[in-house]
């Protein structure tokens, strides 16, 4: 099976991360969804077009993994990392071109 045949099954048979939210983290951060951006076209993709698994087995620590699927340009991609609780607010975790990148969000 190709890679993009695995991206599409994948895809089809996960359920949204907003179906899986919201998330509060122990200082009170919500996470009501988990959103993507298309290298392609620029567009953020969220909702529907956003699935996968959450996992949140480890202390104040929400790992994403799946697939977004863009309207405008029909590109499939894989979207993962995490988000952690930082002091009042949270940091998302992703790695890009092998390094990881951090960004806090806010309330």
């Amino acid at each position: 099976m190709s890679k993009l045949a695995m991206m599409k099954e994948r895809f089809i048979n996960e359920p949204t991360f907003h179906s899986q939210l919201p998330f509060t983290f122990d200082n009170g951060f919500l996470v009501e969804d988990i959103m993507g951006e298309c290298e392609q076209c620029g567009e953020t993709i969220c909702g529907d077009f956003a699935r996968g698994n959450l996992n949140t087995a480890y202390t104040n620590t929400l790992v994403f993994d799946g697939h977004c699927l863009c309207q405008t340009c029909l590109t499939i991609f894989p979207v993962n990392g995490r988000i952690k609780e930082h002091k009042t607010n949270a940091k998302f975790e992703y790695i890009h071109k092998g390094r990881w990148v951090y960004k806090t969000f806010e309330n």
